[in-house]
């Protein structure tokens, strides 16, 4: 943990991993998140009910780019998560660079 710009996370051992959500109802919605380059905006763990709306992403030059390609968004051992499709994206070669 610690690689998003958002890490929401519970530190739970793995037998219960499969069931245990510590982390609810987040609502991360009209924000804007200026990254410089293709790293991970939302990393989940043990979260049950979360919406991600009405973002923008805006990639700036405002720092060198690390050589970084990966998923904006990785959800592990959660439910209800919904990341909608009215996310902007800035700035990137294409128009939804990392889908979820």
């Amino acid at each position: 943990m610690g690689d998003a710009v958002l890490d929401v996370a519970a530190g739970i051992s793995e037998k219960y991993r499969d069931k245990a959500r510590y982390n609810k109802n987040i609502l991360i919605e009209n924000n804007t998140f200026n990254v410089y380059d293709n790293g991970l905006i939302l990393d989940l763990f043990s979260v049950d009910g979360l919406v991600f709306r009405n973002n923008r992403i805006v990639k700036t030059n405002a720092y060198p780019a690390r050589k970084l390609n990966k998923e904006f968004f990785n959800v592990n051992y959660s439910d209800n998560v919904v990341i909608e499709e009215n996310n902007t994206y800035v700035g990137f070669k294409t128009e939804t660079p990392h889908k979820h």
